[in-house]
Parts: C-alpha cells; sequence; structure tokens
C-alpha cells in the first residue's frame, strides 16, 4: 500500500475510525486539524449586493514527525495514484 504514501494516511484515518483508536508501531497520523467545505456556497449581503463564494476546506492531516499535509492534496494524489494503476 505504501507504493503512495498518501495512502497510507488514508488507511491510518480509515482504521483510526473504524477501531477508534490504533496502537500499531506503523501508525503515523495523529491528529486531523482544520475544517472542511460542506460543499455549499456561502451567501452575504453588504453595502453592494449579495456575495457568492465556495468556502474552501482548510483540512490537514498532522503526522507524528510533525508534517502537515492538506486533506484535498493527499486526496488528489490518491486518486492520480489509483487512476494510474487502473489505466
Amino acid at each position: 500500500m505504501c507504493a503512495c504514501p498518501e495512502l497510507c494516511l488514508i488507511q491510518d484515518i480509515a482504521e483510526i475510525d473504524k477501531h477508534r483508536g490504533l496502537s500499531r508501531p506503523s501508525v503515523n497520523v495523529i491528529e486531523i486539524v482544520g475544517a472542511g467545505s460542506p460543499g455549499g456556497t456561502l451567501f452575504t449581503s453588504g453595502p453592494f449586493g449579495m456575495d457568492q463564494r465556495t468556502p474552501e476546506s482548510t483540512l490537514a492531516i498532522m503526522t507524528a514527525d510533525g508534517k502537515i499535509y492538506k486533506l484535498d492534496d493527499v486526496l488528489e494524489r490518491s486518486i492520480k495514484f489509483w487512476r494510474s494503476k487502473l489505466t
């Protein structure tokens, strides 16, 4: 699985959620920080009328070695990896 390091991060997240924590030594994810975009659109009104925007996700994965990976980037690289294997 670690032919794609991003898939290892996703594996940790999936297993941590499934098992409510993990004790295996190879667990690298220690925390998920930030806020996600629910995919909706924000509408705000101001002096020049309505403003519309889609909030960007700030979710990130923090690992045991102190690195932080943007979740959007991790997912994108994982998808690219699987596409390269399936085509």
